[in-house]
């Protein structure tokens, strides 16, 4: 949750720390009041950093070209705009009841796996990926077809596929997975004391975009122990986040394949990001990023996990009024219920749709809205049974 503070409000802290003014008059979106301003770590940047004067948060998005800051009081008094330790900065927020430490000034203003990774690490990844892609679809190659039939019977099409610049990474000749030096990768080998090289799984690749750069590179192997890879130097983005758009609604689930189906079916009615696990993405600028988001259909997978995950961002979002469990109900993930179409009683586009319906009722109501949004939700469980009559019905709320 973004701390406000008891002595400064977003916009005048910035106005008074870092030299900026504030542009046209404040506007209200969905509820929140904005405000516009030149981002202070982006010289010649237009208007386009924003600040909420009720929720105490600032964002220069990067899918409208900014670089990525996002936060609040704290992380402003904390940055290299300003210097301070946490614990000048809290008590320079006035902000009591939190624990101090001894915290060194920060000499960047997001987290560390927040930023892109170096353009020696992405240059290697891109090579990789592109190799990947062109493997994947070889009419030769043996492996790479049987990947293909994989994502296939996940209900993934071509056009989904291509899309998404998914690969596949074969062994290598010697029967060992791809190995590359520190070096190519623009990595520290120190930061990496039990490994000697950057390895590549093969397996299924599968890559993470912000601002159409590679951030992060997974490596999907179905059937195998280890059945996902992270390579080493990525960071943890949201998958897909390129693809919000501000004031839209957003669906949140947990993994690429989930937001793939989701994307394919019902894109032209929603978002779709994936934090990679239920217990990823909890980072400030992802909230921050989807805090723009007019409603948030969190819909992670029907399991114990997904249901502790999505308390978090429930709870995270709970001041704002703006989201809501949107849980696949008798299926463990959206894939799930995409694989099971022609079978299953509803589509993933009309689960979708439902969704969104919710999150604009929802978004009518002025008080009330979290509860509401449980109760819309159980009004249209209580519709789904196994006959066209009650689809239509579903359909028709």
């Amino acid at each position: 949750m973004p701390t406000l503070s008891t002595k400064w409000d977003i916009v005048s802290a910035f106005e008074h720390f870092a030299n900026i003014q504030t542009v046209g008059r404040e506007g209200d979106v969905h509820g929140v009041s904005e405000i516009h301003a030149n981002c202070p770590w982006c010289p010649g940047s237009k208007d386009s950093f924003i600040l909420r004067r009720e929720t105490g948060q600032f964002t220069h998005a990067v899918r409208s070209g900014g670089c990525g800051a996002s936060g609040d009081i704290i992380d402003l008094l904390t940055s290299d705009l300003v210097g301070m330790t946490r614990q000048e900065a809290l008590i320079e927020a006035e902000i009591e009841d939190v624990q101090f430490s001894d915290q060194e000034p920060n000499t960047r203003h997001v987290n560390s796996k927040d930023v892109a990774p170096s353009k020696k690490w992405q240059e290697a990844a891109t090579l990789i990926m592109q190799r990947a892609e062109r493997f994947l679809w070889h009419t030769g190659s043996k492996t790479g077809k049987q990947a293909l039939e994989y994502l296939h019977s996940r209900g993934l099409k071509d056009e989904t596929i291509k899309k998404a610049h998914i690969g596949y990474v074969p062994l290598m000749p010697d029967g060992q997975w791809y190995q590359g030096s520190f070096e190519d990768w623009g990595l520290n080998p120190d930061d990496f004391p039990t490994k000697d090289c950057v390895k590549v799984a093969s397996g299924i690749l599968i890559p993470w975009f912000v601002g159409g750069q590679v951030w992060k590179l997974a490596v999907k192997r179905p059937g195998q122990e280890h059945d996902y890879i992270q390579v080493d130097g990525s960071s943890e983005p949201l998958y897909g986040v390129d693809g919000l758009q501000y004031g839209e609604i957003c669906m949140m689930v947990e993994g690429e394949i989930d937001c793939l189906s989701v994307q394919q079916e019902a894109g032209d009615l929603l978002n779709c990001v994936a934090t990679g696990s239920s217990a990823k993405g909890r980072s400030g600028r992802w909230i921050t990023e989807l805090s723009l988001a007019s409603f948030i259909l969190q819909s992670f997978d029907e399991d114990p996990s997904g249901d502790d995950g999505a308390k978090f961002w429930l709870d995270t979002f709970e001041l704002e009024s703006n989201i809501a469990r949107w849980s696949p109900m008798s299926w463990n993930d959206p894939n799930a219920l995409l694989q099971a179409q022609g079978e299953a009683y509803i589509t993933l586009r009309e689960w979708a749709r439902l969704g969104v319906e919710m999150a604009r009722y929802n978004m009518r109501i002025a008080t009330g809205h979290s509860s509401l949004a449980r109760e819309a939700q159980a009004s249209v469980e209580d519709h789904f049974e196994l006959d066209e009559e009650a689809i239509a019905d579903a359909e028709a709320w």
